[in-house]
């Protein structure tokens, strides 16, 4: 489904880019603050540069015809999810954002598989 793959694409790049360019929005988007200079070149590098180097190396690689990427990242994203899961049922971290984290990582992953 090329709607639903373009979609993943543009918002787990979207979320790269607001990462890389804007790392104050990105840590309290999802809840964090650096405890040294370098959380935010740490947020910068993985909530952004990582982000979206991945997403646009598995757009370009789908363009190009393969979509073992769109896979990976796909999973990759529901690993997340899995990961949110474990924090609400071991830690007992069950708030709201946590469970709307669940469920948009999840959604995201799915987005990605269903290219």
């Amino acid at each position: 489904m090329l709607v639903a793959g373009v979609l993943g694409l543009v918002v787990g790049g979207g979320l790269g880019l607001l990462g890389l360019v804007t790392p104050a929005r990105a840590q309290r988007f999802v809840g964090l603050s650096p405890s040294a200079p370098e959380g935010t070149g740490e947020t910068r590098a993985t909530y952004g540069g990582f982000f979206l180097g991945l997403e646009l190396a598995a757009g370009w690689a789908w363009w190009r015809g393969s979509l073992a990427p769109m896979t990976v990242v796909g999973l990759a994203w529901l690993g997340a999810a899995l990961g949110r899961v474990v924090s609400l049922l071991v830690d007992g971290h069950r708030t709201r954002k946590n469970l709307a984290g669940v469920a948009f990582e999840a959604v995201v992953g799915l987005l990605h598989l269903a290219a």
